[in-house]
């Protein structure tokens, strides 16, 4: 019994001295290549984001959306919107492409450790920012539609007329909630999935990094 546990300690230090060995330097070289791929990879996913923006903004507005478009352009609303959206989206693209430019460059452990924490940062910053526009801008969009929806407009000329007008208003407000906030959970579950994976293997670095600066 005791022969055969030495053969297998012998066995196990033989694996372990042939495992490649790794200096702080080529750690440091390992780790800021993955954090700069992860960066760059975050400003790709934001450019086809706003591609994807711009595609089913025009897709809509040669669609059926077309009626609703036009009644919203009324009040200029659909213009102003689209440019707060997209000059979000290009304002973060160009911070996103400066964090990796400043990442890429980074010379010292500090240096990229400090990279990370900005980059990360910009990401929760930008979700933050786009959950928040989207759900101004929802409320914006169904406050104005009960303006100009004839559909809307015949509802609660009946409700007014039966005098349900508050309990009218009381169950569309709830209704519209409701579906904003599916709404909003479900672009959080996506920014959560793509650009969380992206947070998330920066945070590794971060940590490994840490590690190598104790």
């Amino acid at each position: 019994m005791e022969d055969g546990l030495e053969l297998l300690k012998k066995d196990w230090k033989k694996k372990t001295s042939d495992l490649p060995s790794y200096s702080e330097v080529d750690l440091y070289k390992m780790i800021h290549k993955r954090s700069t791929s992860i960066v760059k990879w975050i400003v790709c996913v934001s450019v086809l984001e706003l591609l994807f923006w711009i595609s089913m903004s025009v897709y809509m507005k040669n669609s059926d959306f077309s009626n609703a478009y036009q009644a919203l352009d009324k009040f200029y609303f659909m213009t102003v919107a689209e440019v707060i959206s997209y000059g979000v989206i290009v304002t973060f693209i160009y911070l996103f492409y400066k964090n990796y430019r400043k990442i890429n460059t980074s010379s010292s452990v500090k240096e990229l450790i400090q990279q990370i924490i900005t980059t990360r940062k910009t990401v929760q910053n930008y979700v933050k920012i786009v959950i928040v526009l989207t759900t101004i801008t929802a409320f914006v969009t169904f406050g104005l539609l009960m303006q100009v929806d004839e559909n809307m407009i015949t509802l609660l000329q009946q409700a007014e007329n039966n005098g349900d007008a508050t309990l009218f208003y009381f169950i569309l407000f709830i209704s519209v909630t409701i579906y904003i906030g599916l709404m909003i959970l479900l672009i959080w579950g996506f920014y959560r999935i793509i650009y969380g994976i992206f947070l998330k293997r920066l945070y590794k670095n971060y940590e490994e990094l840490k590690n190598i600066e104790a």
